[in-house]
């Protein structure tokens, strides 16, 4: 946050004087859901549209872009994504340069790119990425302010208010930290689930995408996110004395209705959790976070129990989650550049 100036300088530089109606941002995995944590609070700040695309899609997508006024940016933390780096190569084919953002700027994806976006994160060593997702996620938002501002598309004070708002939520972040470390030692026994779904609605819905991807990454069974409507329409048959679920819900959504989903849940068996903000629901085992109160920062804060569970269920199912479940995957599969 203090060196987003610097950090966005030659972005902002490269794109100043043209035309901006579209972002399209390309990644896979961990990448992806930061994209998406982007693309939520973009779409809301500046008003312009945000699209999040594997990269396996570009190829589909390209041929329906106006030739002006589109900016692409591919994002891999490691910078070594194969299908990353080949849709990068597709779309500067096409005539659209492409802004990298990785931690490892001299890696292939990001040198076959137009320049370079760091993101400061430092090393990560475990597969299941947490600082680097939440870095990667941060820059590109930032990315999008200053660029936004610098063409007086973002009011001066509305930028200023939401900076404001990370600075607020980093400082929450601690206190939230050990806060989902007591609720999870409490609640260990979320390690039995077989399976798991994360309901969650607006601004909360980028955090469970990436949380079940983590919870999955670590506890190694599959884990489901649904917008709480989505979840209203079929999914809710599943309930029985077998069910899993986390409910992460703000007051600035439909709370009550919320709650009935929670009640109704509790009536046929399900086991069921609760992440809540902005003012606590009551219910008994909540985990209460505290935020920033702008609804901005909410993908960031609600997404911190999700990483702890994680770190902590992990180890209490015997799972390192320094060592890869398969060492041939990647090799196998090609979903790196082998260095």
């Amino acid at each position: 946050m203090d060196q987003r100036k610097i950090v966005t300088e030659k972005f902002v530089q490269d794109w100043i004087d043209k035309p901006l109606t579209r972002f399209v941002l390309v990644g896979s995995g961990s990448s992806n859901t930061a994209l998406m944590f982007a693309k939520a609070i973009l779409e809301r700040l500046i008003q312009v549209e945000v699209s999040v695309v594997v990269p396996t899609q570009i190829s589909t997508l390209l041929p329906l872009l106006p030739g002006q006024g589109v900016i692409f940016c591919a994002c891999s933390q490691s910078g070594r994504s194969t299908n990353t780096l080949d849709a990068v190569k597709k779309i500067q084919a096409a005539g659209y340069p492409v802004t990298a953002i990785s931690a490892n700027p001299n890696a292939p994806m990001p040198t076959a790119c137009k320049s370079c976006v760091a993101v400061l994160c430092g090393e990560e060593t475990v597969g299941a990425k947490t600082k680097g997702m939440t870095a990667s996620a941060l820059t590109m938002v930032l990315m999008g302010m200053e660029l936004a501002l610098a063409k007086g598309l973002l009011a001066q004070n509305v930028y200023q208010e939401t900076i404001e708002a990370f600075y607020c939520a980093a400082d929450c972040a601690e206190a939230n930290v050990e806060t989902s470390i007591n609720w999870c030692k409490e609640h260990s026994d979320l390690a039995l689930a077989p399976h798991v779904i994360l309901v969650a609605d607006g601004m909360n819905c980028p955090a469970v995408l990436e949380g079940a991807l983590k919870m999955l990454e670590t506890l190694y069974v599959p884990v489901f996110a649904y917008e709480f409507e989505e979840y209203l329409h079929g999914v809710g048959n599943t309930l029985n004395t077998n069910s899993w679920l986390i409910f992460v819900t703000s007051d600035t959504g439909d709370r009550a209705r919320f709650m009935a989903l929670y009640d109704f849940a509790e009536e046929h068996g399900s086991h069921d959790y609760i992440v809540s903000t902005g003012t606590p629901t009551g219910h008994i085992g909540e985990l209460f976070l505290g935020t920033s109160g702008n609804p901005l920062t909410l993908p960031f804060e609600t997404l911190v129990p999700f990483h702890v569970i994680s770190a902590l269920l992990s180890e209490v199912k015997g799972i390192d989650c320094d060592k890869p479940q398969f060492s041939d995957f990647i090799q196998r599969l090609s979903t790196k550049i082998q260095l």
